[in-house]
């Protein structure tokens, strides 16, 4: 007699709904902080090394926006806050 011993892991259990709406609003913020900066100095003209920060930051946008859009709330969250943190040395006076 055969006996299958292939054992199924379970998938990855979901965020609590309280982490999930923590998650969501912090990369929303963190995108929004970023959006600023971009509009502040989208109308100034830059330094080839602040226009690399900018089209990094644009690229770095789309991406967690892509992340909340598939419901991946950790990857966005990691991207909107690596994102914020670039923001910070983009200076348009």
């Amino acid at each position: 007699m055969l006996v299958d011993t292939v054992r199924t892991l379970p998938g990855p259990t979901p965020a609590p709904l309280q982490t999930e709406r923590a998650m969501r609003a912090a990369a929303v913020r963190d995108t929004a902080y970023v959006s600023g900066v971009l509009r502040r100095c989208g109308q100034r003209t830059l330094l080839p090394d602040q226009e690399s920060i900018r089209d990094t930051l644009l690229g770095m946008l789309v991406e967690v926006r892509a992340s909340l859009a598939s419901g991946d709330l950790e990857r966005a969250r990691a991207g909107a806050r690596n994102a914020r943190q670039l923001a910070t040395s983009l200076r348009c006076l």
